[in-house]
């Protein structure tokens, strides 16, 4: 059996922590300096994007709608003359999607707020409670598939110390990460947690015709690519001050698929 779930909490906004520390951003000094690192490059792109920004509306402070923008315009149309622009495509690409990565990371994710993290808290959660339920005997489903918004894996990917692992760039649609509980005792009775190890895997795009794609990361900075159960457990116990509440009345929708 197979167990698909949506996870969608319209009620993230009401964890009022979490907004005090994303309306903080933008007034921030790291905003403000990257404001004035990058002026001249997002004026640049005013003949590139005319049809959909004003002058004014060219800068960091739109770093991930103007990324969003020229992405879907290189998706459905490849062939775009960056070089009529005096722009090359390569370097511009690189750029806009650095800048997108660490405009909505810094919304999505704080080592000093945790709050502000509260997407990635809820996933991490949702994550440790299925693969703890899926080490009791007779529990099924044994696989389990979520969906949600690529934000989540920003938020995902600070608070398990793996931003630094992707390039700095956002996630590509249809994107998947696995989690799986690994283990080489012998046998077919679920082993014990002491021989369980658990593994993190990863595609920056869709894995369905190849599989094959997904790459094992080390969570938390740590050298090995499994990492004992129990010290998975540990290291991702739910600490997110002031949106307890709301994680625990995560909105979710379930279908069984037999």
């Amino acid at each position: 059996m197979t167990l698909i779930q949506y996870m969608y909490d319209p009620h993230v906004d009401d964890c009022i922590e979490a907004k005090k520390g994303r309306e903080a951003y933008p007034r921030s000094n790291d905003q403000n300096e990257l404001l004035l690192l990058t002026s001249n490059f997002y004026q640049s792109l005013a003949p590139l994007v005319k049809d959909r920004f004003n002058q004014t509306d060219l800068s960091y402070a739109n770093a991930y709608p103007i990324w969003e923008y020229v992405n879907s315009e290189l998706i459905y149309n490849p062939n775009i003359n960056f070089a009529a622009f005096n722009l090359s495509s390569p370097e511009v690409m690189e750029m806009l999607s650095r800048m997108a990565y660490i405009y909505r990371t810094s919304l999505m994710y704080s080592k000093y707020d945790t709050a502000r993290s509260v997407e990635g808290y809820i996933l991490a959660s949702r994550v440790r409670e299925k693969l703890e339920h899926m080490l009791k005997p007779k529990y099924t489903p044994r696989l389990q598939i979520e969906f949600g918004p690529p934000e989540t894996f920003l938020s995902y990917f600070g608070i398990n110390k793996l931003s630094n692992v992707f390039h700095l760039s956002i996630p590509k649609s249809a994107s998947s990460m696995v989690c799986e509980l690994v283990t080489t005792a012998p046998g077919t009775d679920i082993p014990s947690k002491k021989e369980i190890n658990m593994r993190f895997l990863y595609h920056d795009a869709p894995s369905m015709t190849n599989p094959t794609q997904l790459q094992a990361y080390p969570l938390f900075q740590k050298p090995l690519i499994e990492i004992p159960w129990d010290e998975f457990k540990k290291e991702s116990t739910l600490s997110n001050q002031g949106c307890d509440d709301m994680v625990s009345q995560l909105w979710e929708h379930e279908w069984e698929v037999r």
